[in-house]
């Protein structure tokens, strides 16, 4: 039922037109319902309705419903939007300069109400010298960073990993993710930051000169970011709306050489595709086609290794031997201070029982 609603539903939410008819009204009101707000996109429905004018085309309760969780997405929306502007300011006093990420910059260019977009963290990329700066911004602030990011050997995280996850200070409704670059799919794809800095562009969030990702960029990031997730309906409803962004296509299908990402994005494209179609030019998905992926990216894609698939696309970025002692005594036999943040004491027994019996609790 889920998927039927949602192929329904997607092209409809959207649509640059409002459109005046909408059958999936009329014959599973409940079921509409449940899987809007499991997927998260009640805010955005309610405001299509208006839009659209079909507001009396659903019962009752289903506009209180609808009414009930727009009316909590705003109120949340809204206090995120003057955290994450405080968080900006403190940011740029500290010289560090931010480029927004996700939701925060979909809410800025893509969606005309911040309720329309729910969010639960706030990332941001900034440069890989400017993250200790960041960190003590965001520890000044009284975010702390959240255990398992804890470094098992120094420098070890911002050799090999992407971003800091940083509980907020009580009170604060937002987590916030620290990135210094972009990986996807068990970390084998890579979006450098020196690249994505140098095609970006300047807006303004609530007065305030921020950056973010070229369209073209957003669009890389966003079809990764979906690939092999599980619960993708407000991703595609991201994807599909980025895609009416002014886009060069021959430069998107330049970076998608660099980045060596054609594959992942030829199975999110063509799926965007097959639910609306033209939204993509057919010539982009046959370029995409063309290529042909390695045997290493295949063991990526199908996770091949299961819980080591990311270990090894670690091991294939980094091929000095040196990096590759340095990466695997970081995971066999951390610093005392990340077995105290992770277990409330330096108890290395309880962490090779866990790595006999593997579960992911890595950071980025």
């Amino acid at each position: 039922m889920q998927g039927r609603v949602l192929q329904e539903v997607i092209p409809w939410l959207v649509a640059q037109q409002p459109m005046k008819s909408a059958p999936f009204l009329l014959d599973h009101d409940p079921a509409l319902l449940e899987v809007l707000q499991k997927n998260h996109l009640t805010p955005l429905f309610y405001k299509r309705l208006i839009k659209c004018g079909l507001m009396n085309k659903v019962s009752p309760a289903f506009c209180r419903w609808l009414e009930h969780d727009y009316a909590l997405a705003l109120r949340d929306g809204l206090r995120q939007e003057q955290e994450a502007l405080a968080m900006i300011q403190s940011m740029s006093a500290a010289g560090v300069e931010v480029m927004l990420l996700k939701g925060a910059d979909l809410r800025l260019r893509l969606y005309d109400d911040p309720a329309a977009r729910p969010m639960t963290d706030l990332d941001i990329l900034v440069s890989p010298d400017q993250v200790d700066r960041a960190q003590g911004v965001l520890k000044s602030e009284g975010f702390r960073l959240q255990s398992q990011c804890v470094d098992p050997l120094p420098g070890w995280r911002i050799r090999f990993r992407n971003e800091l996850h940083f509980d907020p200070p009580p009170g604060w409704p937002l987590l916030i993710d620290l990135h210094w670059q972009l990986d996807n799919v068990f970390r084998f794809y890579r979006l450098p930051f020196t690249r994505l800095e140098e095609k970006a562009i300047t807006a303004e969030y609530q007065g305030y000169p921020v950056k973010l990702l070229a369209p073209e960029h957003l669009i890389i990031h966003l079809a990764l970011h979906t690939y092999g997730e599980p619960q993708v309906a407000l991703k595609i409803v991201d994807l599909a709306l980025a895609l009416s962004l002014s886009l060069d296509w021959a430069f998107f299908l330049e970076e998608v050489a660099r980045f060596h990402c054609q594959r992942p994005l030829l199975v999110i494209l063509e799926g965007i595709s097959r639910l609306i179609p033209q939204k993509v030019p057919s010539f982009i998905l046959d370029r995409l086609g063309q290529s042909q992926p390695s045997w290493i990216e295949k063991l990526a894609l199908r996770e091949s290794l299961g819980s080591l698939t990311g270990h090894a696309a670690t091991l294939y970025h980094h091929r000095r031997l040196s990096d590759w002692f340095f990466y695997l005594k970081g995971l066999i036999w951390p610093q005392k201070e990340y077995l105290s943040a992770m277990y409330g004491r330096p108890d290395r027994s309880r962490f090779f029982r866990q790595i006999l019996a593997p579960k992911d609790t890595s950071c980025g």
